[in-house]
This record gives C-alpha cells, sequence and structure tokens, in this order.
C-alpha cells in the first residue's frame, strides 16, 4: 500500500473514531437526562458536557433539574483533571477538580417499614442494618491509590431537610489540596469559608491524616451558631448560640495529645422543661486547654486562660438560684487514673456577684461579691476527696442569709449580713474532714433589725478566727475567734421576753418548716439520738470596742443600759469536756461604773461547775429602781453600790458569798403592794432595816451568803433577793444589834407584826423594882450602849413605852388601901379602882420619861419617841420594865 492510501485510511480511521468518542459524549449526556426524567424530575436540562481525552480533563456545565415539591437542583460548572501519566502507576491522581455553583437539597422521607433519602427525584438507597456484616476479604483489595492535587468549591448551597429539622450549609469558598495515598508525610490542607443554619464559619485545617503517627491543626471561626437548630429533636427546651475562634493541634499516634487556643462563647443559652428553668446569658472562654489521651483514655487534662459568666438563672420547685456574673482566670491541671479524674490543680482566681439563691422558697442566700485567689488541690480518691488550698483565700462581700416566713411569702425575713468574709488555706477531705487557715469577716449581722418595724440587730461585729479543724457531724475545733466592734443589742417586752432573741429562732424555725411526726409512731423507741456536736475553742476574745445595749420594757420607768466591754476572754472551752474553762471579763456600766469578772466554768460542758471571783464598783442604784420597784416596791432615790463576790458551783449547786458596800442609800416607796409584801419577807420595813445597818457616814457594810441549786425552778433573780432579805439584811440587822447591845442583846426580837408602837424590831427592855421609875446602875449602862449605838446610826429611831404589871398593880393597891383607912372621909371602891388607874398611868409615864431622859443627853428627841401608857395587867409574870422598839 502506497503512503497517500495509508494517511487517506489514516485520516478516516481518526476522523471516525473522534466522531465516536464526541457523539458517545453526547449520548451520554441525553442519557443521564433521561435517567433524571425517568426517576421523577418534571424537568433535566444539562448544558454542555465535555471531555479532553488527550489531557484529561472533564467539564460539565449548567446543570438544572426540577422535581416537584422539591427545590431544584443546580450545578453551575464541574472541572475535572485526571492525571493519565499516573495510570499506568496504578494511581489516580485527580490534578484539579472545581465545583462551582452547587445547589442541593437533601429530604428523608419516611415509609410504612423505613426511611429513604432523596437529592432532586434520585433516590439514595440506605443499607439494611439488620443484614450480617460481611467480613472484609483482604485478598481483593486494590493495588489503585488515589490522590489529589487541589479540590476547589465556590457557591455551594446544601439543605437537609430531614424529621428532626432543617441544616443549611453554605459555603463561599473551599479547597483541599496535597492529599496523596503515596505520600504519607504530605500535608493536606483544607480551606472553608461560608455558613450553617446562618452562622458564619471560617476553618482552615493543615494534617497529615495517613502516617501512623497523625498530626493536624485546625484553625476555625464560627459566629453564632443557633446550637438548638441540632439538639431541638433531642432537647426541645434548649436554646443557644455558639460563637468560636479557635486553633486546634492534634497529634495521634501511641499517644493523642490534643491543644486548644482561642475563645469560645455561648450566648443566651435556656433551657426548660417542667422542672427545670435553666439560663445563662452569657459564657465565655478564652484560653489554651492540653489534653493527653492513651489507651484511649483520658490521662491529663491542663487548661489555662479565663471563663467568664453572666446573668445565671436557674429554677425548680426546690431551688431558685440568680447569678450576676462570673469570671475564672487561671490554670488548671487535671489528672486521670485508669479513665477516672484523679487529683484537680487549680492556680488562679474565681469572682462572682450578686448571686441569689433560695431553698424551697425559705432559706434565701445573697452575695454581692465573692472573690477566690490561689492554688487549690483536688485529690479523688475512694472513698473521699481531698481538696486543698493552703496558700489560697475566698473573699465574699455583701452576703446576706434570709429566711422565708411561708412558702408564699414576698417578704423575706432577713436573719444574717455581713459586708465581706474572707477565707484563707482550706483543705477539705470529704465525706470527713474540712480544716480552714483563718476566716475573717466584716461587719457581721445577726437577726438584722428593720427600720419599718422598728426592730433591733441582735449582733453586729467584725469576726477573725484561726485555724478551724472540723470532723463533720462530729467535732469542730478552733483555735482563736476574735470579736472586734461587737455591739449586742436586746430588748425585753412587758412579758420579759428576749424580742431580738425570740425573732431570730422563730425565722430559724420558720426555715425547717413543719415538722414531719409520720415515723415517730413507727420509730418509737428504736431510735437513737444523734450525737451532740463536740465544739472546743482554744481562745475567745472580745476587743474592748465593744458594748452591749439592753433595754427593758417590762419595767416603770423603762430601763436601759449601755455596757461598754473593757475586755472579755474564755480559754479552753470544750462542749464534750467537764474540764473547767477560764474566763476573764470587764465591764464598764453607763460610762461609770466598772465590772471586773474571772474564774472557770464548764457551762459548755455540761455547766454543773465554776468558781467566780468578781468585783463591782461605783453602781449608781436608782439606775436600779425600776427593778427594786418590782421586787421591793421601793425605788431607790439615792445610793452607790460596790461588791465584791466570789463562790463555786459543784453539781449543780451555787455556794458563794457577797460583800456589799452600800453608801447614802435612800429610798421610798413607790408600790404599797409590793413594799407590804417585801416586808414580810424582811419581818420588817426595808427603811428600818437600813436605818439599823447605815453608820454614821450613811454606809452599809454587808457579808451576805447566797446559796441555791440551778435545779431548783424557783432559783432566779427572785429568790436571790428572798433569800438576801431573808438571810441577809435580817441576819445583818441582828447581828449588828447584838454587837452593840451585848451583854444586852439576847432579847432582840421581830414583831410577828407591827407593834403598838409603831416598832418592827423589839430590843431588851429596861427593868424597874415593882412600883418605882428611877433607873439603876443596869438600867444606866444599857441605856448608855444604846445611846452610842444610836450616834452611830443617825436613821435609827426609838420607840419608849413604859410598861406597868400586877407587881406594880399590888404595891400601888397596897399603898392606897393604907392611906385610905387614914382618910377621914374613905374613898369609896369605884373612886379607889380610879385613883389606882390613875397612879398605874403615871407610873408607865414616869418609866417612859426616865428612859428619855437618859438618852436625850445625846440623842436628839426628835429620834425618841413614847407611847400612851397602856397597863399590862393579864399576865402575873410580867415584870415592870419600859420596852423598847425600832
Amino acid at each position: 500500500m502506497s503512503v497517500k492510501g495509508f494517511l487517506r485510511k489514516f485520516i478516516i480511521f481518526s476522523a471516525l473514531f473522534f466522531l465516536f468518542l464526541h457523539t458517545s459524549i453526547q449520548l451520554g449526556r441525553d442519557y443521564a437526562v433521561q435517567w433524571l426524567l425517568n426517576q421523577g424530575a418534571e424537568s433535566a436540562h444539562i448544558h454542555s458536557l465535555s471531555v479532553n481525552w488527550f489531557t484529561g480533563k472533564v467539564r460539565l456545565h449548567g446543570v438544572h433539574i426540577i422535581t416537584p415539591d422539591q427545590p431544584d437542583l443546580r450545578l453551575a460548572n464541574l472541572e475535572l483533571d485526571l492525571d493519565y501519566q499516573a495510570l499506568f502507576k496504578k494511581r489516580i491522581l485527580i490534578s484539579a477538580l472545581s465545583i462551582e455553583g452547587l445547589s442541593a437539597d437533601l429530604l428523608q422521607q419516611s415509609g410504612d417499614e423505613s426511611s429513604q433519602y432523596v437529592i432532586g427525584p434520585v433516590q439514595i438507597p440506605v443499607s439494611d442494618t439488620t443484614e450480617e456484616a460481611v467480613e472484609p476479604d483482604d485478598s481483593d483489595s486494590s493495588d489503585w491509590l488515589v490522590g489529589l492535587d487541589k479540590l476547589t468549591i465556590s457557591d455551594l448551597n446544601w439543605q437537609a431537610r430531614l424529621p428532626e429539622g432543617t441544616h443549611q450549609l453554605a459555603i463561599d469558598q473551599g479547597s483541599i489540596s496535597t492529599f496523596y495515598m503515596w505520600r504519607e508525610q504530605a500535608t493536606t490542607e483544607l480551606k472553608l469559608l461560608g455558613s450553617i443554619n446562618g452562622a458564619q464559619f471560617d476553618l482552615d485545617t493543615r494534617g497529615q491524616p495517613l502516617p501512623e503517627t497523625k498530626r493536624s491543626e485546625i484553625v476555625i471561626s464560627l459566629k453564632a451558631l443557633p446550637v438548638h437548630s441540632f439538639t431541638a429533636p433531642f432537647v426541645p427546651g434548649l436554646k443557644a448560640t455558639l460563637s468560636a475562634d479557635l486553633t486546634i493541634s492534634v497529634e495521634a499516634g501511641e499517644q493523642i495529645a490534643i491543644t486548644q487556643k482561642g475563645n469560645i462563647s455561648v450566648d443566651n443559652f435556656s433551657w426548660q422543661d417542667s422542672d427545670l428553668n435553666l439560663s445563662q446569658k452569657s459564657l465565655g472562654w478564652q484560653g489554651d486547654t492540653d489534653l493527653l489521651i492513651t489507651n484511649s483514655q483520658l490521662q491529663k487534662v491542663n487548661i489555662k486562660g479565663e471563663l467568664k459568666a453572666g446573668a445565671l438563672g436557674l429554677e425548680n420547685p426546690q431551688l431558685l438560684v440568680e447569678l450576676l456574673s462570673s469570671h475564672w482566670q487561671g490554670n488548671a491541671d487535671l489528672q486521670f487514673n485508669d479513665g477516672a479524674l484523679g487529683e484537680i490543680n487549680l492556680i488562679g482566681g474565681l469572682q462572682a456577684k450578686a448571686l441569689n439563691l433560695q431553698s424551697e422558697k425559705r432559706l434565701q442566700v445573697e452575695l454581692a461579691d465573692l472573690d477566690w485567689n490561689g492554688p487549690l488541690n483536688v485529690k479523688l480518691r475512694e472513698p473521699e476527696v481531698l481538696v486543698s488550698g493552703d496558700s489560697g483565700a475566698l473573699q465574699l462581700s455583701g452576703f446576706q442569709l434570709s429566711g422565708l416566713a411561708s412558702p408564699e411569702s414576698q417578704q423575706a425575713q432577713k436573719i444574717a449580713l455581713l459586708n465581706r468574709l474572707n477565707v484563707k488555706n482550706i483543705n477539705l477531705s470529704l465525706p470527713e474532714e474540712l480544716s480552714v487557715g483563718s476566716v475573717d469577716i466584716n461587719a457581721l449581722r445577726v437577726a438584722p433589725g428593720s427600720e419599718a418595724k422598728s426592730e433591733q440587730t441582735l449582733v453586729s461585729t467584725d469576726v477573725q478566727i484561726q485555724r478551724i479543724k472540723m470532723k463533720l457531724a462530729e467535732a469542730v475545733d478552733i483555735k482563736q475567734v476574735r470579736l472586734s466592734n461587737l455591739v449586742l443589742q436586746e430588748t425585753l417586752d412587758q412579758a420579759q421576753q428576749p424580742q431580738n432573741v425570740n425573732r431570730l429562732l422563730a425565722d430559724l424555725e420558720q426555715l425547717q418548716g413543719p415538722a414531719d411526726n409520720s415515723q415517730t409512731a413507727i420509730e418509737g423507741n428504736d431510735s437513737q439520738p444523734d450525737k451532740p456536736l463536740r465544739v472546743t475553742l482554744g481562745k475567745v476574745v472580745v476587743a474592748e470596742d465593744s458594748k452591749i445595749l439592753f433595754t427593758d420594757n417590762s419595767t416603770q420607768p423603762v430601763f436601759s443600759s449601755e455596757i461598754g466591754i473593757v475586755r472579755a476572754e474564755i480559754n479552753q472551752l470544750d462542749t464534750g469536756s467537764k474540764q473547767p474553762a477560764r474566763f476573764d471579763l470587764g465591764l464598764k456600766l453607763n460610762g461609770f461604773t466598772g465590772l471586773d469578772l474571772s474564774g472557770s466554768t464548764n457551762m459548755a460542758g455540761g455547766g454543773d461547775t465554776a468558781i467566780w471571783k468578781g468585783d463591782l464598783k461605783q453602781l449608781d442604784l436608782p439606775r436600779l429602781s425600776p427593778y427594786s420597784i418590782i421586787h421591793t416596791g421601793y425605788y431607790l432615790q439615792n445610793g452607790q453600790l460596790h461588791l465584791s463576790s466570789k463562790g463555786e458551783l459543784a453539781d449543780g449547786k451555787i455556794d458563794g458569798t457577797n460583800h456589799i458596800q452600800i453608801n447614802r442609800l435612800e429610798v421610798e416607796v413607790a408600790d404599797q403592794d409590793q413594799m407590804s409584801k417585801f416586808s414580810k419577807k424582811l419581818s420588817m420595813p426595808l427603811g428600818t432595816a437600813i436605818s439599823v445597818l447605815q453608820d454614821s457616814d450613811d454606809n452599809i457594810d454587808l457579808d451576805i451568803p447566797v446559796t441555791g441549786s440551778l435545779d431548783d425552778p424557783d432559783f432566779g433573780i427572785q429568790s436571790v433577793i428572798n433569800r438576801l432579805a431573808g438571810k441577809g439584811l435580817k441576819k445583818a440587822a441582828f447581828s449588828f444589834l447584838t454587837k452593840s447591845l451585848q451583854p444586852y442583846g439576847a432579847l432582840i426580837s421581830l414583831a410577828v407584826s407591827v407593834a403598838q408602837d409603831g416598832s418592827f424590831i423589839s430590843l431588851q427592855p429596861v427593868a424597874f423594882s415593882p412600883g418605882k421609875a428611877g433607873l439603876d446602875d443596869t438600867g444606866r449602862d444599857y441605856l448608855t450602849k444604846i445611846s452610842t449605838m444610836m450616834s452611830d446610826r443617825k436613821g435609827m429611831r426609838l420607840n419608849i413605852c413604859g410598861q406597868v404589871v400586877q407587881q406594880d398593880q399590888a404595891l400601888i393597891r397596897t399603898t392606897l388601901e393604907e392611906q385610905n383607912k387614914k382618910r377621914d372621909e374613905p374613898l369609896t371602891a369605884e373612886q379607889l379602882a380610879e385613883e389606882e388607874l390613875k397612879q398605874l398611868a403615871e407610873l408607865a409615864q414616869l418609866r417612859t420619861d426616865a428612859v428619855k431622859t437618859q438618852l436625850i443627853a445625846s440623842i436628839p428627841g426628835e429620834r425618841l419617841f413614847g407611847c400612851f401608857p397602856v397597863p399590862r395587867l393579864d399576865d402575873p409574870k410580867a415584870l415592870p420594865t419600859a420596852t423598847l422598839g425600832l
């Protein structure tokens, strides 16, 4: 064959071959269109499909598919460049792949027995999960490898309509480059810029996905992703938006190391269901996080950065929590053992503002600020948890603890307030032990008063506590408590009930709610009482800038007092031991009166043992008049008291001695009835006792014992006063009179009732010879002692009453009868009896005058009182005397 013929045949063959290729492409395009129509498309259009068989480039342009009741399926342009040379090496290498203007919709349709997915008119088969899985056959594995130089995507819009919701993905620009299955160390890059469910995102990753140790770095930016668009089917009550700007590095080999840098924020979070209402206005994290995973178990997490949260709200039937904002900044190191969290180390600070907590609509806690700064170590060990914060400090400010009277009440009763609280060196070993290095409380107020109700604050103070060790529900050990700026206020009402204490107790009782006695009958005596909490205090100190304000509205007039605390200290206080605690107290009452009291007591450990010694100086008695009126019927017009007291309490029985000095005491009757009652207990008016006890300088010096039993329900202030009256004043008066009139004080006695001459104390009478009114030496000596005694007691007044008896009557009668016999005209019997009575009365008066004459030489007459003489003729044993009464 000639060359010309060969060329002609080659040209004809080549033309026919290329015509076949071109025709096959066009036939393939037509076949694809027809297939789409057969699948249910209303119309299907492919603008062009071209293949460059020499270069391996394929171009698809202008695809538009319309399907009834579905969005249109569009593809603006698709270009594929295949490397032919790589095919000879069993490698499918795509040099370039470009997708532009793709708009697609994925629809999940549910049938009677199963569901299927549809894209346009095309149904995507879903594998039957009920069929047995077929193990892959390694012998059928292919030697062909796949690679990609670059994939670019632009203007992609993807929509998935699923039963749980509709999701949209839009990619404005995207690319994947350098992925080769035969080059494991190649770095693959992925970049996407677009939006998902309306949230803009920018994704940039670089990684090595094929080596045994895989590495990748992901940089992602996400703005306001609606989280509820994904979670609505599973958590219908949850709503939130998520934003992030993160860089994540991953290295996965024998170990998996993950590092995160950047920030994440969640805004307008809310979760609502039938029992829970949770909201969080904002939550933001910025910082670094490192995670280490070994053998599919988390080994270590290290967090460094800051977490900010704002406007937290949580509400359910038992609890209400509101928090304006919180902020944590620092490092957190988490260690894991066998996949379980074993240790947490925190370094940094936590701040929170405006916390409001209500428990079961009864207990309410308000907190203006919370600040934690320092390290914190938490060890999780079975069965305990160890928390250590040796160098850390917790600060609270604006704390308020309140209680609601009932779940329906809207007005909270404040129980405690504080301005600031600092806690340092916290160590906790759950479930049993807690220790704290120090606690500093500023402006603590317990039972704060309400201005609207004119209520007083029970306690306001600053508190410093050193070293607290607590074994939960068993014991508390405190090294020292110091109270500064202490102000204790209490007011007694008309019924002598403490208003502030009762108000606090009522508020605390309301917090507990109604008592549940439903199990009482069932448990019976089988229930064991709880072991009381043992509290030990090394020292309690009250600083000298403290005071007590006391008001008693039960008295008339109202009693009020301000008590300044000069010093107050208690050492070794223990509620679980009978070992006495030492105390030392110094008070200043109303600016002038001083009280020093010291001793020891086990009042916290049983209350049946005590020793004390105290001195009370310069107490102005008129201030105590409101109480004196109640208990004695007298108000104290004048006077000042000095008291020295010492004694002990053993086995609940008190035995003490009080040395009392009262200067210039003056009393006046204020309540006649109460005065009469008190006089009966004293067996004399208080004024009489004072006149006996006051010396020439108007001073009273007494030693009065006080005894009694704490178990006696009547042992109290009234019983103490009764003992002072019965055993104190009475005994002191008799003791003074007896000593002053020795040896003539043996016949001193108290009148059962007021004597006819007004006396309450009867002294030994002055003896006279029958029928005589002259004093003998004994009588004059006795009256000298009385004169001396009355000179020393200027308030003392003496009643003198001359007496005539049957011995006097016999002598006068004999004398009158003898005289009558000598008369020229004797008196009749009636006249004789009349004269006898007259002489008896004159004799009695003469005896009165004789005593008064003896005394008036040194005692003013206005202190000496005579009586109307009444003869005592009914008692044959009566002796002729002049009675003396005070």
